[in-house]
């Protein structure tokens, strides 16, 4: 539990600091899903920087510490961990506290308080709802990578953000954020 007290504190230091979120607008030039998706992950990661220094917030930090320290997220060849996969794990993965909470759902439990858009609340709910898998390629199509849960069997038509379009056959450990509307349909 984080005190109203310290909950209205959080709202002023992040209201200061909203300006240095990137916005979708700011990411023209990215799938406009993927700069949706930016724009959380800036945003939870302001949440995560403002909230570590409270003291109910002690377990987490001691966990991000250590894992920082032991991994340095920075991509190889320093780590194998991208910055980005060790934030979305930090942020959604990671269970701390007596009622094992993660980022996410920290901040979703307090947007309102903090006057997040409900959109943007949907989005981190979303992301929250992500986990890493390991998936096959089994092709594509217009400008989507299907992959192949192996431990489902679900399919998913994706991006890469990165560009690479794979080939089939590839096995691939990734995070799919799921789209805020079906892009499938969008596209068709």
């Amino acid at each position: 539990m984080i005190p109203i007290s310290e909950a209205v504190e959080i709202r002023k230091v992040i209201s200061e600091h909203m300006s240095s979120i990137k916005t979708p607008e700011d990411l023209k030039g990215y799938n406009p899903v993927h700069a949706l998706y930016i724009t959380i992950q800036n945003m939870v990661s302001l949440f995560a920087e403002k909230v570590s220094i409270f003291p109910e917030m002690k377990e987490y930090y001691r966990i991000m510490d250590k894992a920082e320290k032991k991994y340095m997220p920075n991509g190889p060849p320093i780590s194998p961990l991208t910055r980005s996969y060790f934030t979305h794990w930090a942020f959604f993965d990671v269970n701390f506290g007596m009622d094992r909470e993660t980022i996410g759902t920290c901040i979703l439990d307090l947007g309102e308080v903090l006057g997040i858009h409900p959109s943007y609340l949907t989005l981190i709910g979303l992301a929250q709802k992500s986990r890493m898998g390991i998936y096959e390629h089994i092709g594509g199509d217009k400008g989507l990578i299907e992959l192949r849960e192996l431990l489902t069997d679900e399919t998913h038509s994706c991006i890469c953000p990165s560009g690479y379009p794979g080939r089939n056959g590839e096995l691939w450990f990734v995070r799919i954020h799921p789209p805020p509307v079906d892009v499938r349909i969008i596209l068709l």
